[in-house]
């Protein structure tokens, strides 16, 4: 599963983690940090977050060979990125969820 989130959204990522094989997390502030800390302090060990561009983190990830069967986007108010969006339809997840 791969989220982008904004702000106090890592929680959720955090509590997709408990069903999810791996969740991956990229937020635009650094406040990724504070979800790497949030994930030990809760003993999650199946969560990867970043601080970063989604547009240009998640190809990173895509590249790495890094697949999602779900993808939970949080998009600013102007949308996602053409090159995002791409990304998002080359991993042919079986879900995408807009926020």
């Amino acid at each position: 599963m791969i989220r982008q989130v904004t702000g106090t959204e890592m929680t959720i990522s955090l509590c997709l983690a408990q069903k999810a094989g791996h969740v991956y997390g990229v937020e635009i502030v650094p406040e990724a940090k504070d979800a790497k800390k949030n994930a030990e302090l809760n003993q999650i060990t199946n969560a990867t977050f970043k601080a970063g561009q989604a547009e240009k983190v998640i190809p990173e990830w895509y590249d790495q060979g890094i697949k999602a069967d779900v993808i939970v986007v949080d998009p600013p108010r102007k949308g996602c990125d053409e090159a995002l969006l791409q990304t998002m339809i080359d991993m042919k997840p079986n879900c995408v969820c807009v926020l």
